[in-house]
C-alpha cells in the first residue's frame, strides 16, 4: 500500500512538471508599437508570452486608434482572423505575413498586425485581407525583452524530491512504532 502511494506521488509530480505552463519556460516580452508617421495614429503596448516554437500564447495590453483609446488588447486564436498564425520573432520582422491578431475591448473589433513588405508592418481590421488601415514603417519596441520565465522544471523536481523525502521519513517513523 505504501509503495502505491509513493508511486502515485511520483507520477503526480511528473504530470505537474510536464503539464505546467511555466514548466515550458516561455519567454515574456513587454512591447510597444506605433506608426512612424501620422497614418491613422495606431499604437499599442502590453505584454505577451511566447513559447519555444515562437507562438504567442497570450497577450494583454492597450490599443489606441488615433486619439481614441480602444481599450484592452486580448489575443485572437490562431486561424481566427484571415489565417493569422500568431507567431513572433524577436528579430525583424517581428511578425510574418499571417500576423498577430488581437481584439480591442473598446469597440469589440479584431485587428491583425503583420509584415507587409519585410520593412513595413500593416494593420488590418475585422478579418479583411490587405492593409486596410494603413501600411507604414511601424516602430516596434521590446522593453526589457526578453524577460525569461523562471525555470520551473527544476523547482518542481526539487519540490517532488522533498515530498518523497517527507514520505520516506514518515514511513520510517511509523515503521519503528
Amino acid at each position: 500500500m505504501k509503495h502505491r502511494f509513493l508511486a502515485f506521488l511520483a507520477v503526480a509530480v511528473v504530470a505537474i512538471a510536464i503539464n505546467s505552463k511555466a514548466a515550458r519556460a516561455d519567454t515574456i516580452y513587454n512591447f510597444s508599437f506605433s506608426t512612424a508617421s501620422a497614418i491613422n495614429g495606431f499604437s499599442g503596448s502590453g505584454t505577451m508570452d511566447v513559447d519555444a516554437s515562437g507562438d504567442v500564447v497570450w497577450l494583454t495590453g492597450t490599443f489606441h486608434a488615433g486619439a481614441t483609446n480602444e481599450g484592452a488588447m486580448t489575443l485572437v486564436a490562431a486561424g481566427g482572423f484571415a489565417g493569422n498564425d500568431n507567431t513572433f520573432s524577436p528579430t525583424a520582422p517581428a511578425f510574418d505575413f499571417s500576423g498577430l491578431s488581437f481584439m480591442a475591448a473598446g469597440n469589440s473589433e479584431d485587428y491583425n498586425l503583420f509584415d507587409y513588405s519585410g520593412t513595413q508592418l500593416a494593420i488590418t481590421q475585422n478579418g479583411t485581407s490587405g492593409p486596410t488601415l494603413g501600411t507604414d514603417a511601424f516602430a516596434i519596441n521590446f522593453i526589457d525583452s526578453p524577460v525569461a520565465a523562471t525555470p520551473e522544471p527544476s523547482t518542481l523536481l526539487l519540490f517532488g524530491t522533498g515530498l518523497l523525502g517527507l514520505a520516506g521519513a514518515a514511513r520510517k517513523h511509523y515503521a519503528s512504532k
